[in-house]
């Protein structure tokens, strides 16, 4: 699919990512922001999208994906807030939760430092939990690459963690 058959489908394709995280208990308000987040990742995989149906398909997918991830975070937070009211003297102290805020930003920044296919591999595979066949008919790549591929990008990460674990 180019950038013109996209464009022209974006409308239809933005309902369709709506209804789904609509289905799938999103917030209107909510599902406004993941049918534009939707987007923005179909805008991302377009040229490896062979047709509409497939687009439309790989839309409610995303969207579904991106409002059980959302639900599955919420629920972490909620556990999160419970195990600090509970716990006036737990672990996360100040400095604790600074720690992590600087390690999550050092691995999306390492995460948006992979080569484009390897990040979007392992987008698919770790975020959006897509097996290796349903990437790989996505891509328009062979299973075997893409099992390369998502090796090689973990791999970079596991060598990036190790020389930051040894500063």
């Amino acid at each position: 699919m180019d950038k013109s058959q996209f464009i022209s489908c974006a409308q239809q394709l933005r309902q369709k990512a709506q209804a789904a995280s609509l289905r799938y208990g999103a917030l209107a308000e909510e599902a406004e922001d993941i049918a534009q987040d939707t987007m923005v990742r179909l805008w991302q995989l377009c040229s490896s999208i062979d047709n509409q149906k497939k687009a439309e398909a790989l839309a409610t997918v995303i969207a579904r994906n991106i409002t059980i991830d959302g639900v599955r975070r919420q629920r972490r937070i909620s556990a999160l807030e419970e195990t600090v009211m509970e716990s006036p003297d737990s672990s996360l102290c100040p400095e604790r939760i600074l720690e992590e805020q600087d390690d999550a930003e050092w691995l999306q920044r390492k995460l948006k430092g992979l080569p484009t296919t390897e990040y979007t591999i392992l987008h698919l595979r770790q975020y959006e939990e897509l097996s290796l066949s349903e990437i790989a008919s996505l891509l328009g790549l062979e299973e075997s690459s893409v099992s390369s591929l998502l090796s090689r990008a973990r791999h970079r990460l596991l060598r990036e963690i190790q020389k930051r674990m040894r500063r």
